[in-house]
């Protein structure tokens, strides 16, 4: 096998569509399967070109047998992919990929590597990233049925829509929220005021999938956002919940439930039948989102690794 950078379209690019598409259609229904196939060869040739885009193939003689996508930015590098073709899965193709783009990210002096990605082929992470000195956290992709009575007993709204003015603030709860969570190693974009910030500008920006109107939501008190949620769609007729942040000062009087309970209201009336999330399995929010009627839909390892 022979490690290259990828910087066009495998020639047997098709059969990573048809395998990918499968694992959306596990997730997400075939809705979700037809919506990746009709953008994966666009989706992937535009991400090919974009600057801070880092692609490997790893070749078996005269095809791909697998390829890995990370990107870099603010001296942290995410791999944001990894997929081994079913025939290569016994072969060693998957720690290659990851070896070498651990190997390229530390050598140029990353702060951090992150790895928080619902594989979709069948290849067990852990060995491949715990003897290159990574963390595990163990994470749950959770969903629940808009019909969930948990989600629809909407009342008068309390929470509005996310206006320009109100991203500061937001980004401001999000640091006050990750100063001393379990979860701060996995999310750098939670570490400083400007960092958040810039995550919530492209949440309403459709960065992580598309965002209608309201699906950033927050709630004032004496003019000052106390908690938000920030959601997306993520696949066809499924919301996303990216994060759910309740002011410490004002946490434990059910804010959060009310956030939930109103974007999945948002969600149904465009048409949406369920909402996903992901929350680490020790995060005292699991079970807020059980209690709401989420179950795990895949238990997701992520893995970080920050410079001493």
């Amino acid at each position: 096998m022979k490690l290259t950078c990828m910087d066009r379209l495998p020639p047997n690019f098709d059969a990573f569509v048809s395998e990918i598409g499968a694992g959306f259609e596990g997730l997400y229904g075939p809705a979700a399967r037809r919506q990746y196939e009709q953008v994966a060869r666009v989706a992937m040739t535009k991400s090919l070109k974009q600057p801070g885009v880092n692609a490997l193939a790893l070749w078996a003689e005269d095809e791909v047998a697998g390829i890995l996508l990370s990107t870099l930015r603010d001296y942290v590098g995410k791999i944001q992919l990894v997929h081994v073709l079913a025939p290569y899965l016994a072969s060693d193709a998957a720690r290659l990929l990851v070896e070498e783009s651990v190997r390229t990210f530390q050598a140029g002096g990353v702060e951090g590597i992150l790895y928080e990605t619902v594989p979709f082929c069948k290849i067990d992470s852990r060995p491949i990233f715990a003897p290159l000195g990574f963390t595990c956290i163990p994470r749950h992709l959770m969903c629940a049925p808009l019909a969930a009575p948990e989600l629809t007993d909407v009342g008068p709204l309390q929470s509005a829509a996310c206006t320009r003015q109100d991203q500061p603030d937001i980004a401001r709860v999000i640091v006050d929220c990750y100063k001393d969570h379990s979860d701060r190693a996995l999310h750098h974009e939670v570490r400083t005021l400007p960092k958040a910030l810039e995550f919530v500008e492209e949440v309403v920006n459709g960065t992580y999938g598309r965002s209608r109107p309201g699906y950033v939501r927050v709630i004032r008190e004496a003019g000052q956002c106390v908690a938000a949620v920030l959601g997306c769609e993520v696949a066809p007729e499924t919301g996303f919940v990216i994060q759910l942040v309740v002011a410490p000062s004002h946490q434990g009087r059910g804010l959060g439930t009310t956030l939930l309970r109103e974007l999945a209201s948002l969600y149904r009336g465009v048409g949406m039948a369920r909402m996903a999330l992901g929350v680490t399995q020790s995060n005292r929010a699991r079970g807020l989102y059980e209690r709401m009627g989420f179950e795990v839909l895949r238990n997701v390892d992520a893995f970080v690794w920050w410079r001493p």
